[in-house]
């Protein structure tokens, strides 16, 4: 049997209402699993969010605003209040936290995803055009939306023109930056879920006549699958890849996009707003406290755990399931950077601590200790 976009997201909004036909002792188990999953990833996330946080406070060019908003990110997730089995803390909710992003992602997909659902003949679209430095970021990505707005008002126009072909113009466009670590270039790009394969062909030929100096066969079309909802409301930028991190390149892309929105909904009705709640609270069942306050130690449990004032940590040792180990290898990719960093740093310091004119003046006043019997310490 095919299955196609439409009847995937069914299948997923759906899956609540299965719950109904299990036991409430199956439920329950079901849900401190899936509970003590969610904790175990949020600290995995956090673990890697208070590194970035600290490798980016660490980059010379930022502006008074980007170092408290990296502050901000260090501190989200920071403290745990716990009350039973509800435990409440603060988001910072900054794009580049690894923290609010999953939670963003989320809510999104939670608020569109029953809109998508009614789209049969779903298409995954990526326009992209040529690379830029990161001082033309900021301009590409205004080009980007104004073009954009131009295909759109080119369909409306040729849909009023010729009502009996018109094209279904309905879905969601999102933004993406991603990085060339050979040629120091960013490629800002577009995805997008659009109804009909025509409407979307309609979408890249207007694209590439906007775009004169983009690729025709960069440009990408195809049916939306199961990985569509997912690759559409991914992260706007890491600055990583399996091999490297780059604090730099992740400001700069963040830094090029600030207050533009991620998430642009065409011909269906906006849902939600992308900004996430400060204070949020979640229930997890994990242990018999009535009350505790645990607070966020990075040495702690090798990568990181919450621990309460006793000592006592929330989770101990980290899991060895697939997404743990990959944020065990982002998070060492970013201790490298971090220790990289202060290695250079530390040697910057001593060269213009101790110049040439200030070890002659060190040398002589030691000479004069000696010879005067003075003790040096």
């Amino acid at each position: 049997m095919h299955i196609n976009f439409q009847m995937m997201c069914e299948i997923r909004s759906n899956t609540s209402h299965l719950d109904t036909l299990e036991t409430s002792v199956h439920k329950l188990d079901r849900s401190t699993s899936e509970s003590l999953t969610r904790i175990h990833n949020r600290r995995s996330r956090k673990a890697l969010s208070i590194r970035m946080a600290k490798a980016l406070c660490g980059l010379s060019d930022l502006f008074i605003q980007d170092v408290k908003a990296y502050k901000r990110m260090h501190e989200c997730n920071g403290h745990l209040w716990q009350e039973g089995s509800k435990f409440t803390t603060y988001y910072c909710r900054h794009r580049a936290c690894p923290l609010c992003s999953a939670m963003r992602s989320a809510k999104m997909i939670e608020a569109y995803e029953p809109q998508l659902s009614k789209i049969d003949d779903a298409y995954f679209v990526t326009l992209t055009d040529v690379n830029v430095k990161a001082d033309d970021l900021r301009n590409e990505a205004k080009r980007f939306s104004q073009n954009w707005s131009k295909v759109r008002r080119n369909i409306h126009t040729h849909n009023k023109r010729n009502p009996h072909k018109s094209y279904d113009l309905r879905g969601i466009r999102t933004i993406e930056c991603t990085y060339n670590w050979k040629e120091d270039t960013y490629n800002f790009h577009n995805h997008i879920i659009v109804s009909s394969k025509e409407t979307a062909e309609r979408i890249v030929k207007l694209h590439l006549k906007y775009h004169p100096t983009a690729n025709e066969s960069a440009q990408d079309i195809r049916k939306a699958d199961e990985g569509a909802i997912r690759e559409l409301f991914k992260y706007i930028a890491k600055g990583m890849t399996k091999d490297s991190y780059s604090a730099q390149i992740q400001h700069n892309i963040h830094s090029a996009l600030k207050g533009m929105n991620q998430y642009y909904p065409f011909g269906i009705s906006k849902q939600v707003s992308e900004d996430i709640d400060e204070l949020q609270s979640e229930v997890i069942e994990l242990n018999n406290r009535e009350y505790g306050v645990w607070k966020f130690d990075a040495s702690a449990s090798m990568y990181g755990d919450w621990i309460e004032a006793d000592g006592t940590p929330l989770l101990g040792e980290w899991r060895t399931d697939k997404k743990s180990r990959k944020f065990k290898r982002m998070i060492k990719l970013v201790d490298k950077q971090i220790n990289h960093e202060q290695s250079d740093e530390i040697k910057r310091k001593t060269s213009e601590t101790i110049s040439d004119e200030d070890l002659q003046t060190l040398r002589s006043n030691i000479r004069f200790c000696i010879d005067n019997g003075i003790e040096l310490f």
